[in-house]
């Protein structure tokens, strides 16, 4: 076994490097704010609902939550190598092993690597952050023997095991070649498309539907290259991956439908928003399980999952409320309160006196000219419509 310089029975410890540690701290200050006010958005809304105010929390403190244990588990994190062993310390727990136990090792991109023994439970992974990095990679590949050219290998030889004669093989490597170029594209196109929904959604209609249309693209593209594209990119596959254009046009477009329509929830809201999440999964465990995604991480397919209400939650309400000709009722109302919501946008609410269904003042998101140009005690108009799927939303003007 190869011994580090200055190796002792001591042993030498690497821990994060400083330069990580600080860009950390800074690059996670503004996700937790975002987080943070996602927890308090249900309540600065006009209407509250228990129902959002509870999905909302949930998702606020679980992200939060997930920020600082990273952040925690940072500082921490620490590997010492002994003569004979490697010990690894971290929040919960401390791992040693024995070189003799070491059966090889995988490097996982943008992460670091992992060292491998017979048991599943007991495996050591060495941070691509940690100081003098190069000195422990460079240490790792000359004692212990690589994983990751093997399941490169197998991955190729996966593609191509259903060929039954050397044109169908030659066809599948054109098939693989078309996919991995079509989707460098679309990817790339995904995510300028889902920014320009984030940013500047002009014109709003168009920009709505090619993010509605990606996710749905991504699943066709796995029916049409089954066992040659996948969802996720995963570990030493060789496989294009459809994940780019279906995550982020899914999150856009449920981030606009959120931002852009006041809606009067009712049993009706739930009741479509989970019939179509039902219709989306139904669909997505179809496909994958044509494309055998389902026997590979079972985890991220989860994820997916959740993906896919969210994507259902855009949908729904742009399919409801985008193109709506119903004839809106009026209501008079009169301004008793004005305020303003900062943080990461800023946000303008009138509180104005009863109207329609709503017996109490209650608080109605507005835009930044109507917020301006009226004073307390000024009348403004309501436009309550009926919804192309039945679920009511309205708008708030000064006539």
């Amino acid at each position: 076994m190869n011994s580090l310089e200055n190796l002792s029975s001591q042993g030498k410890t690497y821990k994060i490097s400083f330069g990580w540690k600080l860009l950390i701290l800074i690059l996670v200050l503004p996700p937790t704010s975002a987080f943070i006010y996602l927890g308090i958005i249900p309540f600065t809304t006009p209407h509250k609902n228990i129902y959002s105010i509870v999905f909302f929390l949930f998702i606020s403190v679980s992200l939060t939550a997930v920020i600082i244990i990273g952040v925690i588990y940072t500082f921490i994190y620490r590997i010492t190598i002994f003569d004979h062993s490697i010990v690894q310390r971290n929040l919960l727990s401390e791992v040693k092993i024995d070189f003799s136990e070491i059966i090889g090792f995988r490097v996982i991109p943008n992460r670091g690597i992992i060292l491998y023994t017979n048991s599943k439970k007991r495996k050591i992974e060495l941070s691509i952050y940690m100081e003098k990095k190069d000195e422990i990679i460079d240490w790792v590949s000359e004692n212990f023997k690589s994983f990751d050219d093997e399941e490169i290998q197998e991955d190729a030889i996966d593609i191509i095991k259903d060929a039954k004669n050397d044109d169908e093989q030659e066809e599948i490597i054109k098939k693989f070649d078309i996919a991995t170029r079509i989707m460098r594209i679309l990817n790339f196109l995904s995510v300028v498309t889902a920014l320009w929904a984030f940013i500047i959604p002009r014109p709003y209609e168009i920009a709505i539907i090619a993010n509605a249309a990606f996710p749905m693209i991504a699943l066709l593209f796995m029916v049409k290259y089954k066992g040659i594209v996948s969802f996720e990119e995963y570990k030493n596959s060789i496989r294009p991956s459809v994940g780019p254009m279906a995550i982020l046009p899914a999150l856009a477009i449920a981030l606009r439908a959120f931002l852009d329509f006041q809606i009067i929830y009712s049993k009706l809201f739930w009741a479509y928003w989970i019939a179509i999440s039902l219709f989306f999964i139904g669909i997505f465990v179809i496909v994958t399980l044509k494309s055998n995604e389902h026997k590979k991480h079972k985890g991220v397919l989860i994820l997916i999952a959740i993906m896919l209400i969210t994507y259902s939650y855009g949908v729904m309400l742009h399919a409801n409320c985008l193109f709506d000709s119903s004839q809106p009722k009026r209501y008079k109302t009169t301004i008793v309160d004005k305020k303003i919501s900062g943080g990461k946008t800023t946000s303008y609410y009138l509180k104005v006196t009863s109207w329609g269904k709503f017996e109490t003042e209650t608080k109605i998101s507005v835009s930044k000219s109507l917020f301006s140009s009226v004073i307390k005690g000024n009348e403004v108009y309501i436009y309550e419509m009926g919804g192309n799927l039945g679920i009511k939303w309205f708008v708030a003007m000064d006539e």
